[in-house]
């Protein structure tokens, strides 16, 4: 399947997709504040290089918070999210762990939930990054969710593709190495499960 997040533009104060907007727009207009997607983010419908990556971590929907306006007008992090979502290569393939962006939202929020992952692992945050894939059902922003059980919009379907693409991978049954639920900074509960994949461990 072609990556729709490729087409994406970088400009603008908005970002969404076309083949997602009249899904996007209808599901906002129903939702309470808390719950409404941001928009003026970008979205993260998955983090880290899915051909290097043989670890997983699953979520829910990317978090918002009071500080991730700025930080997604910042250039170097925009970049950083946008060679991301095209699927370039970068240093720091999972970005959050990415030194240079310390001091965004994302890394703060990612590197104290992957602490004892590194710890465990013996691995530098670099080594980490190129190991690391998280897919988010939803990719969208929200501050809190609402969302049904059931797909959203269109874009959802590349995640799902991405994930059927490293399932036959997934050791059966599936390998736990770590599974937690933290409370985020963000406000909201979410649970992270990290799973060997049988390409090659940690």
């Amino acid at each position: 399947m072609q990556n729709p997040w490729a087409e994406l533009s970088p400009n603008g104060g908005t970002y969404l997709l076309d083949v997602d907007r009249e899904q996007i727009e209808r599901y906002n207009v129903v939702q309470v504040e808390g719950a409404k997607l941001v928009l003026e983010s970008v979205p993260e419908p998955f983090i880290g290089n899915p051909r290097t990556a043989n670890v997983v971590l699953l979520l829910l929907n990317p978090g918002h918070s009071l500080e991730d306006p700025q930080a997604h007008r910042d250039p170097v992090f925009k970049a950083a999210l946008f060679r991301n979502l095209r699927q370039e290569v970068q240093d720091y393939p999972f970005y959050p762990l990415n030194p240079t962006l310390s001091s965004t939202p994302s890394a703060r929020w990612w590197m104290p939930r992957l602490r004892e992952l590194k710890e465990t692992s013996g691995l530098s945050f670099a080594e980490i990054s190129k190991k690391l894939l998280a897919l988010e059902w939803f990719p969208y922003h929200s501050k809190s969710s609402g969302l049904p059980t059931t797909p959203v919009c269109e874009s959802q379907k590349y995640t799902f593709c991405l994930a059927g693409a490293v399932a036959p991978a997934v050791v059966s049954p599936l390998q736990v190495l770590h599974r937690a639920t933290v409370n985020s900074a963000r406000g909201k509960p979410v649970e992270l499960v990290i799973a060997f994949l049988t390409r090659h461990a940690f």
